[in-house]
């Protein structure tokens, strides 16, 4: 598949680049951004375990305040990390031992050690929303929604290497994906624009974007493992996953799941799509819903938890965890099945937006600086 250049229809603008660490966290010693944003220090993990590396883990993000970390398939919790200021979303990957969790309330991202548990690094800003570390495990994606700005960051030093300003008619930013083969990178532009922004890695200019059906707003985003084809969740009185062409950026269809959608999955062969949808009421249970990628049809549909609003999937594409925020569990989802094989108690209100299951560590794959856009 070759890369396609797109035509910037957005009118969006790089950010001049400046290497900058920022610290933050929760409660306690201050720091700054552009001189004038307090921030806390960070919460501290309780216990710092020393975390295996040779197995799948899922570290869930807790609005309680703290990231619980679950073996897979075992599904036991084996350590609780504290981390202050509800966690909202995760990212991690094989390629690096450093996880990025988003604190939206305390305007933090703290990075964390998947080996050790312990904080390493912080970054401040404005409502952090969507994380994504890029397939070489050395730079991340940060989309602030306040600000309309995505920041891109080296990792593990999370200095800035490079950041896009939106327009403020992007009217919020919420998820971000990387294409996994093309040098690409997805936004979601919502809740009133309704458009998906595609941005290169290589010069982190607006290449595109697409709008959307004007009564569903983009939230989740995945890619297809092959790079071609793009899955966005969007809600709206139905929730829809679009199916859009990542060469040519046309959507190609639009698939209905039922309840607002939320989060999003696809397995490791790229051959399924795992949808979570809210109920109509919290008190109503909600669903995921199983896309088949060759016909872009949902060829079912299984009850899960209340408020499932997080989906990963197990590197082996064994297992599915959903994070059921309304009433404090996981659901564990057998892929060969397509049914709840075990339920987790978590208490709190687990959200897991974005990729919370870290594979087993590549062992001597890690490097130690990022690459610089190219200007």
């Amino acid at each position: 598949m070759g890369f396609q250049m797109h035509a910037n229809s957005f009118g969006l603008t790089l950010i001049a680049i400046t290497a900058v660490v920022l610290l933050s966290g929760c409660g306690g010693a201050t720091g700054t951004i552009s001189g004038s944003t307090t921030l806390p220090t960070p919460g501290i993990p309780s216990p710092s375990p020393t975390l295996p590396t040779n197995e799948a883990l899922a570290f869930i993000p807790n609005m309680a305040g703290n990231v619980q970390v679950i073996a897979v398939p075992s599904n036991s919790v084996i350590a609780t990390l504290s981390l202050c200021c509800g966690p909202d979303s995760a990212a991690t990957s094989a390629r690096s031992p450093y996880a990025l969790f988003s604190q939206f309330d305390s305007a933090t991202v703290t990075e964390i050690d998947t080996r050790t548990g312990a904080p390493v690094q912080y970054f401040g800003g404005c409502q952090p929303w969507g994380v994504a570390i890029d397939t070489t495990g050395t730079i991340g994606y940060i989309t602030q929604e306040c600000s309309f700005t995505l920041f891109v960051v080296s990792l593990p030093s999370l200095s800035q290497i490079g950041a896009v300003q939106f327009p403020t008619s992007c009217g919020g930013m919420i998820g971000v994906a990387v294409n996994p083969i093309e040098p690409l990178l997805y936004v979601a532009c919502g809740v009133q624009n309704n458009q998906l922004a595609v941005i290169s890695t290589t010069s982190y200019e607006i290449l595109n974007t697409i709008s959307l059906p004007f009564d569903r707003s983009p939230y989740d985003i995945v890619v297809s493992p092959d790079g071609s084809r793009v899955y966005v969740s969007t809600f709206g009185v139905y929730g829809y996953v679009e199916v859009i062409d990542a060469n040519s950026d046309a959507i190609l269809d639009q698939i209905a799941v039922g309840g607002a959608s939320q989060a999003l999955a696809v397995t490791p062969d790229g051959s399924k799509i795992y949808a979570a949808a809210l109920g109509f009421s919290a008190q109503q249970d909600g669903t995921v819903s199983v896309i088949s990628t060759a016909t872009d049809t949902v060829v079912t549909m299984i009850p899960v938890g209340l408020g499932p609003n997080g989906v990963s999937i197990d590197p082996t594409g064994t297992y599915v965890y959903v994070t059921n925020a309304n009433d404090g569990t996981i659901s564990v989802i057998s892929t060969s099945s397509n049914s709840v094989v075990a339920t987790i108690s978590v208490g709190g209100t687990p959200v897991g937006f974005g990729n919370f299951i870290r594979p087993p560590l590549a062992v001597g794959t890690f490097r130690k600086t990022a690459r610089l856009p190219s200007p």
